[in-house]
């Protein structure tokens, strides 16, 4: 059975089983025979338990969590965590729909007079194939790399954000919360030698909990490293493989050495990127993303569940170590919110730096790159988040929209920290740990149609992990000019030398200017974009004309002009596939 969930729910909880099904039938594009549950529900999932008078359903096995009992010590008599993928928990009072808050799978939903839709793709919904596209969803897109608060680039269909809860009660009324705390709450008693400890045992205890055969995606950075160095350690079996750019990959041969010298069962695979990989990796996700690694992630999914056929297997995913545990812009803090206090320049230097994008990369640029990509509100956080000044020149907005969209972030922000009060780090960490870490860089390994088939477990998101990045002083997470020491030292008293533990990685990016640029891909792609009649009426004709102007250049482009590129092709190509697939998503 595929791993798909999804489903409508009664307004009125005391509707007939034929009604339950009709509205299944008509919104979701599944010919699937649902489970109806007492009038109130008609479901798809594989997995569906009883916890005294709760009941719970998701697609894969639960690891349960309480902050009293630590893991599977959870149940009805207690408030309880299961939610290391979405779900739906149904009780007599209630039915609660639930994005994950320790993973990075989202669920949407849709309103209508009588009856909720949700899945977990907008790709299940009947109504996506003819919804209007929502210029703020496309704006956001193209301004923070994903979306992230409830706005999707469809009109009509909402999206359950990471940590938040959909609540719909006996009488048709529902509320949207957080239904977890992510506030930081440093305390200076942590030491160094403590919290090396104390991590270890949480990722040892967390990663005891899969109940599947365990298969690593495995860099070579430290992250994926200490997974590894942990699950060896523990005695467990699992395998490892990552997927490498060409024979001269030095993150491959990093990898190598590492598993080499940990005695390490490592499958490294190799991939000939084609147009074809570019367009069937953009379709596979849920929903747009900027993250151009979902290129060299999902051959690499794909090609290891093709290779691993086996229903009882679980990957793990390091995402998340940096972002808890310390990354080097997060010293850059206090430099976002100081910016906000300049935003007046703002439209000054995005236009300026829309004018000469085609020298991007050259020093002068970087301090009106920075001003161009500041925000509005003060939050340390909200610069950051932003991927590109260009933003500004790509889509007909007015300054009201995305002023707007500062607004939601900030708010979504608000509901993960309880409105606590919290320092420059604080935010940016907070935003860049729940919101782009989780929707754009784990997304990559659970929000693609290979979910299906396969789960994915995320370590450095798991409760017990997280509470004690919290409330670490943020003096542990640099040492000197070393971001997250204490995830290295680890692997160095595991056993890695430190010259791996310490070195420069260079990331798990494609060279996606040298493949968008080759002769074989160029013009098809600029074609693709520029006879796009749908997106291209949403963006401004200098957003039409960036693409070409900047890959015909051949001058070597930043990240900031890789983003802008990259996004009117993600969002060109999901959507025309959105329009023209016509597959069921269980066949």
């Amino acid at each position: 059975m595929k791993k798909i969930l999804c489903g409508v729910f009664a307004k009125d909880g005391n509707v007939s089983e034929n009604t339950l099904l009709e509205w299944f039938n008509r919104e979701l594009n599944s010919s699937a025979q649902p489970m109806v549950i007492d009038g109130r529900a008609a479901l798809l999932a594989p997995v569906c338990k009883q916890f005294g008078d709760l009941t719970f359903i998701s697609r894969y096995e639960p690891i349960l969590w309480s902050e009293a009992n630590g893991y599977n010590k959870g149940g009805a008599e207690e408030k309880f965590r299961a939610d290391d993928d979405c779900s739906v928990i149904i009780s007599p009072q209630n039915i609660t729909l639930r994005s994950t808050a320790s993973g990075a799978s989202i669920l949407y939903y849709h309103i209508s007079s009588e009856y909720f839709v949700f899945g977990t793709s907008i790709k299940q919904f009947t109504k996506a194939r003819f919804s209007q596209l929502d210029p703020l969803g496309i704006g956001e897109i193209l301004r923070f790399g994903a979306g992230y608060g409830k706005r999707t680039v469809l009109q009509g269909i909402e999206r359950l954000p990471f940590g938040h809860q959909f609540d719909l009660d006996l009488s048709g009324a529902f509320k949207v919360s957080a239904f977890v705390n992510f506030a930081r709450k440093p305390n200076l008693d942590w030491n160094e030698s403590d919290a090396k400890e104390q991590i270890k045992k949480a990722l040892e205890r967390s990663l005891a909990e899969i109940p599947e055969k365990a298969l690593l995606l495995f860099s070579g950075g430290v992250d994926s490293t200490l997974l590894a160095q942990i699950l060896r350690g523990s005695g467990r079996q699992f395998k490892s493989t990552m997927l490498a750019f060409g024979d001269q990959d030095s993150e491959l041969e990093n990898a190598r050495g590492i598993s080499e010298s940990m005695g390490m069962e490592f499958e490294p695979l190799q991939h000939k990127f084609e147009l074809d990989d570019l367009t069937s990796s953009i379709e596979a996700y849920s929903s747009p993303t900027l993250d151009f690694s979902i290129l060299p992630t999902y051959c690499l999914g794909k090609e290891v569940l093709a290779r691993n056929q086996d229903p009882d297997i679980r990957l793990i995913d390091g995402t998340g170590g940096d972002a808890w545990f310390g990354f080097g812009s997060l010293k850059n803090a206090g430099n976002w919110r100081r910016l906000s206090y300049l935003s007046k320049f703002r439209k000054i230097a995005q236009s300026i730096f829309a004018h000469l994008a085609c020298h991007d990369g050259l020093s002068l640029l970087w301090p009106i790159k920075a001003m161009g990509r500041a925000s509005i509100r003060s939050n340390a956080g909200l610069g950051h988040l932003c991927t590109t000044p260009l933003y500004a020149s790509m889509i007909k907005l007015s300054d009201e929209n995305w002023l707007e969209m500062e607004d939601e972030i900030i708010s979504l922000y608000g509901n993960l920290t309880v409105g606590a009060e919290q320092d420059d780090m604080s935010q940016l960490q907070i935003i860049d740990a729940c919101l782009i870490a989780t929707s754009q860089f784990a997304a990559k390994t659970s929000q693609w149609d290979l979910s299906s088939e396969c789960g994915t477990f995320y370590p450095f998101f798991t409760p017990e992990v997280v509470n004690i990045a919290r409330t670490l002083p943020s003096d542990l997470f640099f040492s000197e000019s070393h971001a997250k020491p204490l995830l290295k030292d680890l692997t160095i008293e595991m056993g890695l030398p430190s010259q791996f533990s310490y070195r420069k990685k260079s990331g798990f990016q494609p060279p996606l200017q040298k493949m968008l640029s080759s002769p074989d891909t160029l013009e098809e792609v600029l074609s693709l974009i520029e006879k796009d009649n749908e997106v291209k009426s949403l963006l401004s004709s200098y957003a039409v004309k960036l693409p070409r102007k900047l890959l015909l250049n051949k001058r070597p482009l930043t990240i900031q002009s890789l983003y802008a590129i990259w996004g009117i092709i993600v969002l060109t190509i999901w959507i025309k596939s959105l329009r023209t697939d016509s597959s069921l998503m269980d066949d």
